[in-house]
């Protein structure tokens, strides 16, 4: 892996397209999975998101805050 902290205009690009997917998204339904898990009485911090895929919100909300740490650097 690379230690520069330079990014190519495409790779910007791409986390910014890969951070407004999460963010506006992804992150909506893990939200709502979890709202739902928590009116049930289920505190689990993993659900199962609309997508079907087995993304807790702590992955998703570490994703998030890796792209905006990222990009600001960047």
């Amino acid at each position: 892996m690379s230690t520069s902290k330079y990014i190519t205009p495409e790779g910007h690009a791409r986390l910014t397209d890969e951070l407004n997917e999460l963010w506006r998204v992804q992150r909506p339904k893990v939200v709502q999975a979890v709202s739902e898990a928590a009116a049930m009485g289920d505190r689990s911090f993993f659900t199962q998101t609309a997508g079907g895929h087995d993304r807790g919100s702590c992955s998703t909300f570490r994703h998030l805050t890796h792209l905006f740490w990222r990009l600001g650097a960047a």
